[in-house]
């Protein structure tokens, strides 16, 4: 019965390593309106996540990335401010919320084949 349990529980966790992990196509929307696009990259290995955006002016790595079930929450430092992400996945859409000093606003994006 334990060994039952834990198959069950590591294929939910790894189901939902899964549903965010992949290249999405993002927008965060600042208060004025302003749309910062950028590329997010997820990858998961041996239960690990870890992340990168990409923006025209090249790739940064996600700091403190953690999954929690469909809910992908990291920081980022932008233009000399460190903005703090909530995404949460389903499906190919992803929606939430970024958090900074200098600004904040709601963040859309899909998954890119």
């Amino acid at each position: 019965m334990r060994v039952v349990l834990l198959v069950l529980t590591l294929a939910g966790v790894l189901a939902a390593a899964s549903e965010a992990v992949g290249t999405w196509s993002c927008a965060a929307m600042s208060p004025d309106g302003e749309a910062v696009k950028f590329v997010l990259k997820v990858q998961e290995q041996s239960g690990r996540v870890s992340a990168t955006v990409e923006d025209a002016r090249g790739a940064t790595p996600v700091i403190d990335p953690k999954l929690d079930g469909s809910i992908l929450t990291f920081q980022v430092n932008y233009d000399g401010a460190r903005y703090k992400l909530e995404l949460k996945f389903s499906g190919d859409q992803v929606k939430g919320a970024c958090r900074g000093e200098q600004a904040s606003g709601e963040v859309k994006g899909s998954r890119t084949p």
